[in-house]
């Protein structure tokens, strides 16, 4: 979960992660695209890897794949969704799920998964720790601080 709503959640995804990389490094905008829900962003990501978003909408969802570069994958589509919890102490939390498909090159399927699934966890972290941020600048949002939901399944 996440300490904010999902329209706050969606910017921060997109600035925190998507542009600015997700504590992994900041990415190259190499096509800007929408101006808020990113639709048509193209960046390019460590090793050269281009990755394209295909459709977003704000506060609820973005879709993207990889459009080139020295992955090894023949396949990778993801998708990172923004939900209200509606049970939640605070008026202000999302739960936050990223998944994707993938067909990875022969045999690297199991090795995959688990860099995959580590860039997810490492890049959701740093968005909880910006969501943590943000609560010190507002200190009436929820004191509770959880983010996961990260799904990497070869298909």
């Amino acid at each position: 979960l996440a300490g904010l709503t999902p329209e706050a959640c969606f910017d921060a995804f997109l600035r925190e992660v998507w542009i600015a990389g997700g504590g992994l490094g900041a990415a190259q905008i190499v096509v800007e695209g929408n101006p808020v829900t990113r639709q048509g962003s193209i960046r390019q990501v460590a090793g050269g890897i281009q990755e394209e978003i295909l459709s977003s909408s704000r506060a609820a969802f973005v879709e993207y794949h990889v459009k080139s570069g020295p992955f090894p994958v023949s396949y990778h589509r993801g998708r990172v969704e923004f939900a209200a919890v509606e049970d939640s102490p605070s008026d202000e939390a999302t739960m936050v799920t990223w998944s994707c498909s993938f067909t990875p090159t022969w045999p690297l399927g199991p090795v995959l998964k688990h860099v995959i699934r580590g860039s997810f966890s490492a890049m959701l972290r740093h968005l909880a720790r910006f969501a943590d941020l943000e609560e010190q600048v507002e200190p009436e949002e929820s004191k509770r601080r959880k983010l996961g939901g990260e799904r990497a399944e070869p298909e």
